[in-house]
């Protein structure tokens, strides 16, 4: 599942989400809700989640702290010393210089440096399909990928 974050308007958290409204009423699940099912329990059925975000500020009204930590492997371009710190608990996004990029993985603790190319090759991502596929074999996708990031959709 590949998402672009900033259009989804219905992700924000609403006050309810903290527990804060609607005493005495029943609660419906909002997206959300949802959103933050998938993240926490897509993994364990093959279902995984890419999210792009135009800003820190984006991600963190959207999912916030909690949810962030649901995103094991973060990719961060060049930003403010203070986004990159809450991204990947360093400021070094902030320091990188035009075509390069961080690959933080949380699991690990790690940050490495690289530079982002084109679309990699349907080999590749058959072998990624593969590799996230786990023990049970998926059946297999069609994927298609825009050749700019702004004409990819969810369908």
């Amino acid at each position: 599942l590949v998402l672009v974050l900033s259009r989804f308007r219905e992700l924000p958290k609403s006050d309810d989400d903290f527990g804060l409204g609607g005493f005495g009423r029943e609660k419906s699940v909002t997206p959300a809700q949802h959103f933050a099912a998938i993240l926490k329990d897509g993994p364990g059925v093959g279902l995984h989640v890419i999210l792009w975000c135009n800003s820190f500020n984006t991600v963190e009204r959207a999912l916030g702290r909690q949810l962030l930590r649901e995103f094991e492997m973060r990719v961060a371009f060049q930003m403010s010393a203070g986004d990159s710190s809450n991204l990947i608990d360093s400021p070094a996004a902030s320091r990188l210089g035009p075509n390069r990029a961080l690959l933080y993985r949380d699991d690990e603790g790690t940050t490495e440096k690289f530079r982002p190319y084109g679309r990699p090759s349907d080999d590749w991502l058959a072998w990624v399909h593969e590799q996230l596929a786990g023990p049970e074999p998926c059946p297999p996708v069609e994927i298609e990928i825009a050749e700019d990031i702004n004409d990819w959709t969810i369908q």
